[in-house]
């Protein structure tokens, strides 16, 4: 993905100043993960990152040479939970949170109504 970027400070006495002048800046691609082959006991994975899907050819990018050093491998066994039902269990998870969430933040909302009514008598 392609970035403007531009900054402006915020002093003490809550004053906004200018913004900077913009820099342009390009974020890496996503690495993709391919399974090669499997034995009994083992796997053999590869990865590599996707292509960018738009060449910016733009001289004011910011770009910052980058070389591989390591790799964190991520391996999770799937239980009898997997696939579907492992992904419709995690999002009524979150379904569930983000209801909870919604809820708090409507008793707190009214509380504040309640207060604001209270002190205003």
């Amino acid at each position: 993905m392609k970035y403007l970027l531009a900054v402006r400070e915020w002093d003490r006495k809550g004053d906004w100043g200018l913004w900077s002048p913009q820099r342009c800046c390009m974020t890496l691609s996503r690495m993709v993960a391919a399974v090669n082959d499997i034995g009994e006991n083992w796997i053999e994975v590869s990865w590599e990152r996707m292509q960018p899907r738009i060449k910016y050819d733009d001289p004011s990018m910011v770009s910052i040479p980058v070389s591989v050093t390591a790799y964190y491998l991520n391996i999770e066994e799937v239980g009898e939970d997997s696939g579907d039902e492992a992904e419709k269990k995690k999002m009524k998870e979150a379904e569930a949170a983000k209801k909870a969430a919604e809820e708090a933040e409507k008793a707190e909302k009214e509380k504040r109504d309640a207060d604001e009514d209270g002190s205003s008598m």
